[in-house]
């Protein structure tokens, strides 16, 4: 992850602490057998905007401080993409796709390799 950050973010988001989030949120609850702490279910992002959102859908991003440090994370998906594989309806987020789940972390796994292939070389 610091690979990935050191990489897409620019240097004046630098000087801020990060924190390693979840995009499908950690406390979400699921039927068939996820692994939530999957490489491309997490992410780096500035400590602050994490403490905005909580557990909540990810549009929370838009209503905290520094939300312009969200164009330079690629992993993020857009709303209807999260929406096929989560719903907030209930008390807790639960993960209503486990396949798109899984799909959605492949791709981003793909994403994080690459970044760290060209960073390491």
């Amino acid at each position: 992850m610091t690979a990935y950050f050191l990489k897409k973010v620019p240097h004046e988001f630098l000087g801020y602490n990060y924190w390693i989030e979840h995009i499908i949120p950690f406390s979400s609850n699921w039927k068939d057998k996820i692994d939530i702490d999957r490489l491309g279910n997490i992410f780096p992002i500035i400590d602050s905007i994490n403490k905005g959102r909580t557990n909540k859908h990810i549009k929370e991003y838009k209503s905290v401080d520094k939300k312009d440090f969200l164009q330079y994370i690629k992993l993020i998906p857009d709303y209807e993409k999260y929406d096929s594989i989560v719903s907030h309806s209930g008390t807790k987020p639960t993960v209503i796709d486990s396949r798109q789940y899984n799909a959605f972390c492949m791709a981003n796994e793909t994403k994080l390799i690459e970044c760290f292939v060209e960073y390491v070389f």
